[in-house]
């Protein structure tokens, strides 16, 4: 590389210090870089990143995205499952089930198609609640 596009390089990275960046889905926050023997380093809150060849310095700059303050990314509001509030109504409804059952064995091919679908509902609810824990919730 010629000292110009060093000197390039250099200006656009002092620009980068104190910034916060994108890089995979990541935020981070350029705290300084350093070009030494046509090997280039940056480091952010969060990691070291790789030295790469200074000529290849445009392929590594080109993963780290520009944030603003305000679109930082931000944790999200926990979600609650429409399923989850209907609790109440499954259950009166099983217990209903259990009732006729009990009073008209006609009823029992009925009973076997409602709880097949309340089962549904729970297992939807189940990924639903692991879903939230793969995701910190």
């Amino acid at each position: 590389m010629t000292t110009q596009s060093i000197q390039k390089l250099e200006d656009r990275l002092k620009d980068m210090v104190g910034k916060t960046y994108l890089v995979k889905a990541v935020s981070h926050k350029i705290l300084s870089f350093r070009i030494d023997d046509d090997k280039l380093l940056i480091v952010s809150d969060k990691k070291w990143f790789p030295a790469v060849e200074v000529q290849h310095s445009q392929k590594l700059l080109e993963q780290f995205l520009e944030t603003e303050p305000e679109d930082e990314v931000l944790p999200a509001a926990p979600v609650q499952s429409a399923i989850l509030s209907a609790v109440p109504d499954l259950k009166a409804i099983l217990l209903d089930n259990i009732k006729k059952v009990q009073e008209d064995k006609g009823y029992i091919p009925q009973a076997n198609t409602i709880a097949k679908q309340v089962n549904t509902l729970l297992n939807m609810v189940n990924t639903e609640i692991n879903f939230n824990k793969s995701r910190g919730k």
